[in-house]
């Protein structure tokens, strides 16, 4: 009956091992570029234009508000009101997919 439970204690280990080492790994490797630019902002959607390419965002987003506290989810109040442009700084990566790549916007700064 120990040993079960020894083998049962080793594989856990194991797998946050894994686990942790996999994080770790992925979090070195993403690139995320900061830039700064003008959204024009839709219903719940903005687009902005940085040097020549163009940076979408939509629904829900992690953002930073005025106060610099952290949002998980939601969206940015500096992005409003509907048909506005809005200056924000944000985070993009590139998603690579099996067949095409393209930029994602993984954050937003609204402006103090």
């Amino acid at each position: 009956m120990r040993s079960w439970w020894i083998r049962v204690v080793a594989a856990v280990v194991v797998c946050l091992a894994i686990g942790g080492v996999a994080g770790f790994v992925i979090a070195r490797t993403t690139n995320v570029t900061v830039l700064t630019g003008s959204f024009y902002v839709g219903d719940h959607e903005a687009t902005a234009a940085v040097g020549g390419s163009a940076y979408g965002v939509s629904e829900s987003v992690p953002w930073v508000d005025a106060t610099n506290t952290w949002h998980e989810d939601g969206w940015p109040a500096c992005l409003a009101p509907v048909g506005a442009t809005r200056t924000a700084t944000f985070g993009v990566t590139t998603i690579n997919g099996p067949f095409s790549s393209w930029p994602e916007v993984v954050w937003v700064s609204c402006p103090t």
